[in-house]
């Protein structure tokens, strides 16, 4: 059986349902999902089910506060790693003026 990975990547115009990938070998599977922040509710939906398929990690992009964290790491249970990505100042800086280029911050857009 393959160490399954979930990979949360926040996006303001996701749809888990249709924006996701899965790249697997005979030892490892990741799935990338694209969520929205704003849907909490559907994000934790999406933790669960990860959980009761057997999944083992779970790796969150850096938009996640840290309470939602604990609440994920809760939903999931003592047995699934829940990680989060982080950068420095000057990464989340980089990362933040892409972001604005890109348009996310634009409510026309999300």
């Amino acid at each position: 059986m393959p160490f399954k990975s979930l990979f949360l990547s926040g996006s303001p115009d996701a749809n888990p349902e249709k924006d996701r990938a899965l790249v697997k070998t005979e030892l490892s599977e990741v799935e990338v999902v694209l969520v929205k922040h704003s849907d909490f509710s559907r994000i934790l939906d999406i933790c669960k089910d990860f959980a009761s398929k057997g999944g083992n990690a779970i790796i969150l992009c850096p938009g996640f506060t840290h309470e939602q964290v604990a609440e994920i790491a809760k939903t999931v249970g003592k047995d699934v790693s829940v990680n989060v990505a982080r950068g420095d100042g000057k990464s989340s800086l980089a990362a933040r003026k892409a972001m604005e280029r890109a348009g996310w911050f634009n409510p026309k857009k999300a």
